[in-house]
């Protein structure tokens, strides 16, 4: 895909995606340990991680409201959210894949 840019906005683009390429390996991180609140279905797990997000600086309040508007749209037009699955299920998961990730080796 090739897209074109007028030259006047490659430093607002610049500036906009800055922040996301400093913070992209914390925010892997943050995403690999995050634990979803024992309680709530799925709406309520998205909209936790959504605020957890902000609370953490990588996303703005207003990501998070556009989030639960999505949430409440999705309930409006009479979609039906999967169930919950069980937090031990997720252990699993977790410890399995965990196996496969290796950490980065760092140049000196």
């Amino acid at each position: 895909m090739e897209q074109i840019r007028n030259a006047h906005d490659y430093y607002k683009d610049f500036l906009e995606e800055d922040d996301l390429y400093h913070k992209a390996g914390e925010l892997v991180k943050f995403l690999v340990n995050w634990q979803a609140p024992a309680a709530g279905d799925l709406p309520a797990i998205i909209s936790a991680l959504a605020y957890e997000m902000v609370k953490r600086e990588f996303w703005g309040k207003e990501d998070a409201r556009l989030i639960d508007d999505w949430l409440e749209d999705l309930r409006e037009v009479g979609y039906t959210f999967p169930p919950r699955k069980n937090p031990e299920w997720h252990q699993q998961e977790l410890a399995a894949k965990q196996k496969w990730i290796r950490p980065l080796k760092t140049t000196a």
